[in-house]
């Protein structure tokens, strides 16, 4: 190991199939000294060809997924390493009725605030809702684009929350975008009722946790519903408005985003581009098509409850022609007190005054609401830039300032594509083995640094950096708001005990130590209990809480600081 957390990996000639769809699992393998090659089954050559369904084999790690021809192809000593990641890696949600994939093809940096990916499935409520090869029959080539969606989602089974998407359309809206056709309120209501009591009782049978049966059926008394059972999802109403996305015509990496669009409804085209920061974003669109010229155009923010039923519902007010403030309430599950008193603050500014706007929602539950931006039909070109908070509209507003500011999209881009290549620089590789063909070297990197890449996701930091540049936080625990330190969600240590932290800790001591001084901040809200799984407080899901002993054991044993140790003995983990 080098100075300064670096570490130093040799891999081998000899590929472990567990290892490749396990990307933490596999670097793991890598820091014990076994043979492994981090790869995976199949046929996994880079390719620069434009064509999507070789790219999208179970855990294929294609490390140049973009419209490059062959000839234009960059060498290989002079890709960076976040050029090497496939973010597509270990998406495939279903093949053949197995599973090759649980996590999201994330737009990021590292360990945000909230991540970032284009929905491609009509259900916001969907636990899988990003589909590579999910083409309509009857419909163009390509999936359907609902827009681009802030997540948190951690894994499909504990669910989304505190998700919105920015959603763009061209043309006139015969289903206003964002919504489905309503529903009557008596048949919504019906709906509601009985999917609760249903969700309620299988619940009740399937978890013996007192005080999460407890609290649950607290919540669902006020009306908050429950969440459904494991590995379902509630039928809720979905959107039928969206875009063809034409994969040959985008990039994606882990710092950018960017795709040629067709309107559903109007068959107009147009193009987007998408940046992100820790707690802000920038989307550019255009309207170069002659057939987009003269129609009107929309950008709505929309506010879903995810996987789970509780309302949601949001106010927004105009700050300046091309400013508003947006609050969503609710939309996160509020059972064991996973989200007191959630709010998600957004400063959102534009290029360009809209001409009209309003606010909208579905049902009277409510299933999802709506901030709905007219822009004029001249619009040529929108540059949406947003920013995020869970405490209020002036951080909100502050963190846009401080993150995003005036730049425009190609610099935000540089800035994550560099904190990237600081994070993935972290580990140096060494490609062991004699006669391998390049192919082969690119191969290995590709799937390396993506692995890496994956493993530098969760926990993620839900704190903010307030007026006076000290890290704050709301605390899901208690509602209470803000709170001083530095605080973590997204995760637990059932698995990740023996993966991501070991990792960490040879590669970021010092993002390790202020992650685990996050986690007794957050045991010190929960009556002096770790989480089981903090999503984004205690949501009592898998187990192994008692593995965090490992992680602080190890973290102390290596001289790890930025986490108070004698705190560490006062709080318990939960069962």
């Amino acid at each position: 190991m080098k100075g300064g957390g670096r570490a130093h990996l040799a891999v081998g000639h000899r590929a472990d199939k567990a290892a490749a769809r396990y990307p933490a699992f596999t670097l793991a393998l890598a820091l014990a000294g076994c043979p492994v090659v981090v790869a995976g089954p199949g046929d996994w050559r880079p390719s620069f060809r434009p064509a999507l369904p070789d790219a999208f084999t179970p855990m294929s790690p294609s490390a140049y997924h973009r419209a490059v021809p062959p000839s234009t192809a960059p060498a290989e000593d002079t890709l960076t390493p976040v050029e090497h990641v496939n973010i597509y890696t270990g998406t495939q949600p279903e093949l053949n009725g197995i599973s090759f994939g649980n996590v999201l093809p994330l737009v990021t940096v590292p360990w945000a605030f909230q991540s970032w990916f284009p929905q491609t499935r009509p259900s916001p409520a969907s636990r899988w809702p990003f589909e590579a090869s999910d083409e309509r029959p009857g419909l163009a080539p390509g999936p359907q684009f609902y827009g681009m969606r802030a997540t948190h989602q951690a894994s499909p089974w504990v669910g989304d929350w505190g998700a919105f998407q920015l959603i763009t359309t061209v043309g006139d809206d015969d289903a206003p975008s964002g919504h489905s056709p309503p529903l009557g309120k008596r048949r919504l209501n019906a709906w509601l009722n009985a999917t609760a009591k249903k969700q309620a009782s299988q619940r009740d049978v399937q978890n013996s946790h007192a005080l999460l049966r407890a609290r649950a059926m607290q919540r669902a008394s006020q009306g908050w519903g429950v969440r459904p059972p494991w590995g379902t999802t509630p039928a809720q109403p979905t959107q039928t408005r969206f875009s063809h996305l034409d994969w040959r015509k985008s990039v994606a990496q882990p710092h950018l985003f960017t795709a040629d669009l067709r309107d559903s409804e109007s068959g107009a085209n147009y193009s987007i581009r998408f940046a992100p920061t820790s707690h802000a974003a920038v989307l550019e669109v255009q309207y170069d098509s002659a057939e987009a010229r003269a129609l009107p155009k929309r950008l709505t923010v929309n506010f879903h409850a995810c996987s789970f039923i509780p309302p949601v519902n949001i106010t927004a007010r105009q700050t300046s022609p091309t400013e508003f403030a947006v609050v969503s309430r609710g939309g996160v599950c509020p059972e064991a007190n996973c989200a007191v008193k959630f709010e998600l603050h957004l400063a959102l500014a534009l290029s360009v005054a809209p001409i009209s706007w309003r606010v909208s929602s579905l049902g009277p539950s409510v299933f999802k609401s709506t901030l709905e931006l007219e822009l004029s039909p001249g619009t040529r070109q929108l540059t949406a830039r947003v920013g995020t908070s869970f405490i209020s509209a002036d951080l909100a507003r502050l963190s846009l300032q401080r993150q995003v500011g005036g730049r425009g999209l190609e610099e935000v881009g540089k800035q994550g594509a560099a904190r990237w290549n600081e994070v993935l620089s972290s580990a140096t590789l060494d490609i062991v083995g004699n006669g391998k063909s390049k192919e082969r070297v690119a191969v290995e990197r590709a799937t390396f640094y993506t692995n890496a890449y994956r493993a530098s996701h969760f926990p993620r930091f839900i704190d903010e950096v307030s007026t006076d540049g000290s890290f704050v936080h709301w605390s899901p625990y208690t509602g209470r708001k803000p709170l001083a330190g530095r605080l973590v969600a997204d995760s637990g240590f059932w698995d990740a005990y023996r993966t991501v932290y070991p990792w960490l800790s040879l590669t970021q001591p010092e993002v390790l130590g202020e992650m685990l001084q996050g986690w007794l901040n957050a045991a010190s809200e929960w009556g002096g209990w770790l989480a089981q799984w903090a999503s984004p407080g205690d949501a009592f899901s898998m187990g192994g809480s008692t593995l965090s002993d490992v992680v602080f054991s190890d973290a102390i044993a290596k001289g790890i600081s930025g986490f108070d140790r004698s705190q560490r003995w006062k709080w318990r983990a939960g069962a």
